[in-house]
């Protein structure tokens, strides 16, 4: 029995390796590529020090939300997309319920994410993708982990 996403990435990744995973019509993106992404911002995100606990996502709906969304998980956190279109009163309401421990931006989106109204800390995903990989503490994680963790969030009008 699977308890997570990410043990079926894995065997994914391991039997259709080159295979591709996504194409959001400007980049297309692996099963094993998707893999290392998750992995490496995993990685980056293991700074934080934290489990089960909401990481907010401000990234375009493109491959890279995928990663980003997969790579909180494997962090041992659970995600929270924002959407760009929401007015930035609505944003700040969320941020204030959620309380997350951290938001994945793209460093062309600085400007917006400072006028949110939370003391989190920012990583950018162009940075988290490049960490090196901590394969030992993403398994201790991964071992942590049960089929009751939450793995996203969702905020409704």
């Amino acid at each position: 029995m699977q308890k997570n996403i990410l043990e079926y990435l894995d065997k994914t990744a391991l039997e259709f390796c080159d295979k591709m995973a996504f194409n959001d019509g400007d980049i297309s993106v692996t099963f094993k590529e998707l893999k290392q992404n998750t992995e490496a911002i995993g990685s980056g995100l293991l700074q934080l020090g934290v489990m089960n606990q909401p990481i907010v996502v401000f990234l375009s709906n493109k491959c890279e939300c995928v990663n980003a969304f997969l790579g909180i998980v494997s962090s041992g956190n659970f995600y929270c997309q924002i959407d760009f279109t929401m007015p930035i009163e609505r944003i700040n309401s969320i941020l204030k319920i959620l309380m997350p421990a951290g938001i994945i931006t793209r460093r062309e989106y600085k400007q917006k994410v400072e006028l949110f109204q939370t003391q989190c800390d920012v990583f950018f995903i162009e940075e988290l993708e490049k960490t090196k990989i901590q394969d030992v503490q993403l398994e201790q994680i991964r071992y942590r982990m049960c089929d009751l963790d939450p793995v996203y969030v969702l905020f409704t009008s």
